[in-house]
């Protein structure tokens, strides 16, 4: 739908979701690409989340040797409040040396073991089903994924990925674990502790090139008695695979917002709940793209980027180093953002007022916006069921108009 509220005027987008599994994670998808679309061709800036991953235990790292090899065990786990069997679950490994061929193989708990194919393949391994598909994307990223399926339930307890080099280069490789029951870390996780690496956690589609990625930090007490003002633990962080920045700028989400439910739960309509993650920060940060946007309708895209990160909140937190992987730029702000907003640039020769009588003359008509004036603020629907909404919104209209209806009313 990005395209359609582009065409309708949207000048900034919220991107509430995001997801790891059978991903490059390197900005060459076609929805990475339609975000840097939206912003070379429509100057449309779109806020993605970076991930609610840090976390989980759902993330790990490894080195292969040249000519040796590494293990990187996971398990899966059976929970006794919870009899819902754990029937599917997928993994993708990632590494970014394309010459470099690795070769896998898989051991379950109960010590049956199956090699991979070169290419994709389905074999059995004990009574579960394995399928593989190998990949390269246009940026030089390979990958493998990876399915175990059961009819009944996966076997409960450690699984073994061997992953062996033949070349003489190291190679690093980062794998991604999911679950269908669990979310958050439930039901499957790395077990090695030295591979476990919050630090490779960011999400697509903040990993397109031109996508303003979001994290989340806390601004009062949450519910897991985190440090107010540090960064949420779940926020995702870290470079994207091939070393570019992604987390740009952080905003509240650490599930201290209170926000209005469309459907969920026993929440009735309209009502208001807590809630949170990157999910939250995001649309805060396209809100504060929209306001500055409202303020410099004049500016270019890439200047009202530049605000928020030139503006962004340094401190203890952050460190002394920004922008970093964890934090960007740094908390946003939108006052001092609005500070570094470049000004309207006149044309001296269209400034000239003619103040003669009007008396036989036609009131004259302002000129035509660049802008379309037919939007104000616009609402889309991106990533079907997720509980927040993108929010798309023209530069010019809405919020500006509320402001002088108040201050008129105000000072009346």
């Amino acid at each position: 739908t990005l395209p359609w509220v582009i065409s309708l005027g949207a000048l900034v987008s919220a991107h509430p979701y995001g997801h790891k599994i059978f991903s490059f994670l390197d900005g060459s998808s076609n929805e990475e690409l339609a975000i840097d679309a939206a912003y070379n061709e429509s100057g449309a800036l779109q806020s993605v989340s970076v991930g609610n991953e840090a976390n989980n235990r759902d993330d790990a790292s490894v080195i292969i040797p040249g000519d040796g090899e590494a293990t990187i065990p996971f398990e899966i786990i059976h929970y006794d409040w919870n009899e819902t069997p754990i029937t599917l679950v997928a993994l993708t490994i990632r590494w970014r040396n394309p010459d470099v061929p690795l070769l896998f193989s898989f051991t379950d708990p109960e010590g049956n073991r199956v090699n991979l194919g070169g290419g994709g393949s389905t074999v059995m391994i004990g009574s579960s089903q394995l399928q593989t598909t190998r990949e390269l994307s246009p940026r030089g990223t390979s990958k493998v994924d990876v399915i175990l399926y059961h009819n009944n339930e996966l076997p409960i307890g450690e699984w073994l990925i061997e992953i062996d080099s033949i070349e003489s280069e190291d190679v690093e490789v980062w794998a991604t674990l999911y679950n269908n029951r669990f979310r958050g870390g439930m039901g499957t996780s790395f077990s090695d502790e030295e591979q476990v690496n919050e630090n490779i956690t960011v999400s697509a589609y903040a990993t397109a090139d031109l996508a303003i990625g979001a994290c989340s930090y806390g601004t009062r007490q949450s519910a897991r008695g985190e440090v107010v003002g540090s960064i949420s633990g779940f926020s995702s962080r870290g470079p994207r695979i091939d070393g570019v920045q992604i987390v740009d700028i952080c905003a509240p989400g650490d599930n201290d917002i209170i926000w209005a439910q469309s459907s969920r739960g026993d929440f009735p309509v309209g009502g208001y709940s807590f809630g949170g993650g990157t999910s939250a920060s995001s649309p805060h940060v396209a809100g504060a793209i929209a306001l500055l946007q409202q303020a410099a309708p004049w500016a270019t895209a890439r200047e009202i980027e530049d605000a928020p990160y030139g503006s962004a909140w340094v401190d203890e937190f952050v460190g002394d180093v920004a922008p970093n992987h964890t934090w960007g730029y740094g908390k946003l702000r939108v006052s001092a953002a609005l500070e570094l907003l470049p000004p309207e640039e006149i044309d001296d020769d269209d400034d000239v007022i003619d103040l003669t009588p009007w008396d036989d003359q036609e009131t004259p008509v302002p000129p035509e916006s660049h802008r379309p004036d037919n939007v104000d603020t616009l609402l889309g629907v991106e990533g079907g069921g997720c509980h927040c909404h993108s929010a798309g919104s023209g530069a010019r209209g809405g919020l500006r108009h509320a402001f002088f209806s108040i201050f008129s009313t105000l000072f009346r």
